[in-house]
């Protein structure tokens, strides 16, 4: 393919702005093809119009949100599904577990007794440890710096 007309088929491309949908211009044949480009000079074309069709697709999103929200009886909700689609924030199905916020809470409040219950019991009285201490019979205070 010649730099003319692959200019002319850009050109042609950036004017018509074939499929303005999802795809960020990924399915526009015409700058798939011009990528095999190796040349500078034909590398700098391609991307200099590759540059100006993201801008033109982007520019003719902007341009079909505002009418989709200006049309819409509700514009704050139609805002909302546009930001929502673009952030890829689609509500789901969720299956059902099963599970109530009851039997959350149940789990919550009895796991720590359950914890304990399951826990082996020590051949040490944790009392032994402060019986064994030496501890002073006077007790003072002392200054003490930052840095200690």
């Amino acid at each position: 393919m010649q730099i003319g007309n692959l200019l002319l088929l850009l050109s042609c491309a950036l004017s018509g702005l074939p499929d303005v949908g999802d795809h960020h211009g990924k399915s526009c044949t015409v700058l798939r093809q011009a990528e095999k480009f190796t040349s500078p000079s034909n590398r700098q074309y391609y991307m200099q119009y590759k540059r100006e069709y993201i801008k033109e697709i982007r520019k003719a999103k902007i341009a079909a949100n505002d009418d989709y929200i200006n049309s819409a009886s509700n514009p704050t909700k139609s805002m909302w599904q546009i930001i929502n689609k673009n952030i890829g924030n689609i509500k789901r199905n969720i299956e059902s577990s099963g599970l109530t916020s009851e039997d959350f809470n149940n789990y919550f409040l009895g796991i720590a007794n359950r914890l304990v219950k399951d826990m082996e019991k020590g051949d040490i009285d944790p009392l032994d440890n402060l019986r064994n201490m030496d501890i002073p019979n006077h007790f003072t205070f002392s200054k003490v710096t930052f840095n200690e």
